[in-house]
This record gives structure tokens, C-alpha cells and sequence, in this order.
């Protein structure tokens, strides 16, 4: 009925995508129950684990309280792969730290004017002896940023709900919110964060909708989907495998729409793992005195004991998306040839569903008399 009326549905052939270029538009709205917006950072790379850059986007973080009411309706803006599009820039970045005559700013905190902070110590003392805090300079400051010194640590009591679009190249990658602050060293994607700080980075996460291209006929197939950390387990690494098969539909109405399906897998890595230890010992019969060197009886034991050991794992979510080289095309007008969209088809469809009814429920009754 759906096929007659010019709704989307239908069985579809399909055939090879031919529109590999342009942009793969992404829809994201997930929440953060126990992560703060200001430790909730979006960013996007391609297979071959270069930045995403030239995205066009438009997200917006909205802070919630503890239970999940919203704090304000305003919104802070979050821009994916903020600070590292043009991974020039930290290249100039060192190259003038290095340079003599470099002089690094003290952020207001100097002597005069002319004063010079070149390390993250040196600005710390800067600000240590107007007694200033420098509990915030050490997080935005260039030198602790680029000295490792500048982590902040996970602030607790807020959650997060995150949501907009992004456009990025045709080619397949990943998307993730995870942990610390990320930037390109050495043409490398890194997380900058204190790996003592790990376990509380609770990224228990609701997908409320996650769509390519504008969605596809059916919803997301991770719409809805919510994953919390336990306390047994802990925090960890989601990661989402994602499938994107690209579907188009001549309808009898003249109207052509153009959308994407997924499909996906998941699997979720713990941070700690359960590591066992193996203690094997000699236990000397009692009266003997040394029990090898007399030839005395020797007992053995053993005892396992079981501990957890913090691995090297980054805590987050990742959506990895592979797009499928071919595309799902329904044909809905009336002159395909084959008869699809027509009253004749629809008909002809009704009848077979029916008589395919009827034959099962003679099929039944048969066998029900016999065995009466």
C-alpha cells in the first residue's frame, strides 16, 4: 500500500553509488547524564586518521542538572576539531617557542610590560606571587598547554546533551567525544589528560538520534539507545561500528528522495581489567627439620589472587562509519515496467498476501482433523 501510495517502501534493487563526491551530512543529539559540558569535546577524522577539516557545522552543548533538567536554553557552542583545524598553526606554535628572541606572555601577571613568562613554572610564579589563581591560566595557558602541565581535571555534578550537524568529506572515519583536550602533534591526533583522572570520566551516554544524510525510511537504528557505566565494571571505551548504505526512491509522483540506512555493531572495552596472580609454595611436613636437604615431605599450595589493573585505554565514545560502495534504489513510477506504484500492482500484491493466508489456514485445519 505504502509502494501505491508514493510513501517510502517497497523492495529495492541495488546498484553501484555513483555520488561518491560532495559531503556526508551527520546528525548527532546524544546526552552525557554525569559529564559536564566543559569535559564534552567533539571531534572528527578520517580513515586514515587525519583531522577533518573545512567541516561545515552548527552544534550546540546545553548544560542539564544532575537528573537531567535542562540548566539554561541558551546553549554553548561546540565547534568539532576546535583549535586544530590548519595544524600549521601548532607548527608555528613550537617554532616560536624555540626561536631566541622568544618571550612568552605572562598574562598580565609580569613585573611590566616587558616581562617575560617562557615556561608553565614561570608563569605559575608570575601568578603565584600577585596572588592570583592559577588554577585557570594553567588550563588555557600556552606554555602549560604545551608542556603537558595544563590538564584539567574531570569536574563533577553537571551532565551534558549534545546535538547539531556536521558535513564532512565523503570518505569514512570517526566521530567521538572522549577524554582531555585533543591536538595534533607530529601530524598525530592526541588526548591530552591525567591518566589518574580516568576513572572519572563517566561516559554513560543516551543516543537520542543519529542520522547520514537527513535519516533513511526506517529511524536510526541507534535512536534511543542508552548505555550507562556501572559501578562494578567502571568506565570505559563505546565504540560504535557503523555501516552507511545510501537509499534513493523514484516515487510515482514525480518526487525523488535521497537518503541513508545503517546498521551497526558495538562493543564496550573496561578500563580496568581483572588481572589474576598465581602464588605457588613449598610447606614442609611439621617435625621435619628442613624438610629438602632431611628428604622430609613436601606439600604443595597455591593461591590465586585477583586485582584490577588500569590499562592505557582512552575513555569515550567513538562512532566509526564505513560507507557501503553500493546503494539501495526503489523505483516507484509508474512506468518502470515492471508495474510498481500501479492499481494493477497493488492488486496483484493484495491477492498473493491472501491466497498465501487461505492456503496456510486449509494447510491447519486439514492437519487438525486428522489429528482429532
Amino acid at each position: 500500500v505504502a509502494v501505491y501510495l508514493g510513501g517510502k517502501g517497497g523492495s529495492g534493487t541495488v546498484r553501484v553509488d555513483t555520488e561518491t563526491g560532495g559531503k556526508l551530512e551527520i546528525f548527532l543529539n546524544v546526552t552525557f547524564p554525569a559529564l559536564s559540558c566543559v569535559d564534552v569535546h567533539l571531534d572528527a577524522m578520517d580513515v586514515a586518521g587525519d583531522n577533518q577539516l573545512d567541516m561545515s557545522d552548527s552544534f550546540k552543548k546545553y548544560r542539564l542538572t544532575p537528573t537531567g533538567k535542562p540548566i539554561d536554553n541558551e546553549g554553548i557552542s561546540e565547534i568539532p576539531n576546535e583549535g586544530e583545524e590548519g595544524g600549521g598553526d601548532k607548527k608555528d606554535e613550537v617554532e616560536e617557542w624555540e626561536r631566541d628572541d622568544y618571550c612568552g606572555d605572562c598574562y598580565g601577571a609580569g613585573e611590566n610590560e616587558s616581562s617575560c613568562c617562557n615556561t608553565c613554572d614561570e608563569l605559575m610564579s608570575a601568578y603565584s606571587k600577585r596572588g592570583w589563581n592559577t588554577r585557570s591560566i594553567a588550563a588555557e595557558s600556552e606554555q602549560c598547554k604545551r608542556e603537558g602541565k595544563g590538564i584539567k581535571k574531570i569536574e563533577k555534578g553537571e551532565g551534558c546533551r549534545l546535538e547539531g550537524v556536521m558535513k564532512v568529506n565523503k570518505v569514512a572515519g570517526n566521530f567521538h567525544v572522549a577524554m582531555g583536550e585533543s591536538m595534533v602533534r607530529d601530524g598525530r591526533h592526541i588526548h591530552q589528560f591525567l591518566p589518574e583522572d580516568a576513572p572519572n570520566y563517566n561516559c554513560s551516554h543516551i543516543i537520542h538520534e543519529l542520522s547520514f544524510d537527513g535519516g533513511g525510511v526506517n529511524p536510526g537504528a541507534l535512536d534511543g539507545r542508552v548505555r550507562y557505566v556501572s559501578k562494578e565494571v567502571g568506565t570505559g571505551l563505546y565504540q560504535y561500528f557503523i555501516k552507511i548504505v545510501p537509499h534513493s526512491i523514484k516515487r510515482s509522483d514525480g518526487i525523488n528522495w535521497r537518503g541513508s540506512e545503517y546498521s551497526h555493531t558495538e562493543r564496550f572495552r573496561p578500563l580496568f581489567v581483572d588481572v589474576v596472580d598465581n602464588h605457588d609454595w613449598r610447606i614442609f611436613d611439621e617435625g621435619k627439620k628442613r624438610g629438602v636437604e632431611t628428604g622430609g615431605a613436601v606439600k604443595h599450595s597455591s593461591k590465586e589472587e585477583h586485582h584490577k589493573v588500569q590499562t592505557s585505554l582512552l575513555p569515550g565514545v567513538f562512532w566509526v562509519y564505513e560507507l557501503h560502495p553500493f546503494e539501495i534504489h526503489d523505483d516507484q513510477s509508474s512506468g518502470n515496467g515492471n508495474g510498481k506504484g500501479t492499481l494493477g500492482y497493488l492488486v496483484v500484491r493484495i491477492m498473493a498476501v491472501v491466497g498465501g493466508v487461505v492456503t496456510i489456514v486449509g494447510w491447519m485445519g486439514t492437519w487438525i482433523d486428522e489429528i482429532g
